[in-house]
């Protein structure tokens, strides 16, 4: 009893919520953005990267070996995994992927 009150005491703050939002929301607020005024600088953002560190040309390529790099490792990574995946539904389609319980239960019944 005491866990269906609280949700529906829940469910009445949620759809209080949806009401109250809007009403509140509805003020005025005014954003004071100019049109015609940058707030960036694009040349800069040209030179630096994400993070807005300034980025020569030696350390671009290596940030791009660095990538192919890690493509690489993980395009790796990816097929050794598929094949593993296959080699393992091969076995338990053969239901040779846990040979000792079958020994142990035949040794057993004898």
């Amino acid at each position: 009893m005491k866990l269906k009150i609280f949700s529906l005491l829940l469910s009445l703050i949620a759809c209080a919520s949806l009401f109250i939002l809007p009403v509140s929301a509805s003020a005025s607020v005014e954003l004071p953005i100019d049109v015609n005024e940058r707030y960036t600088d694009i040349n800069y953002r040209d030179e630096t990267n994400v993070y807005g560190e300034v980025v020569t040309e030696e350390e671009q390529q290596d940030l791009e070996t660095r990538k192919t790099v890690y493509i690489v490792i993980l395009s790796i990574l990816f097929v050794v995994s598929i094949v593993i995946l296959i080699v393992t539904v091969k076995r338990a389609k053969d239901d040779k992927l846990l040979p000792e319980e079958k020994e142990e239960t035949g040794s057993r019944k004898q």
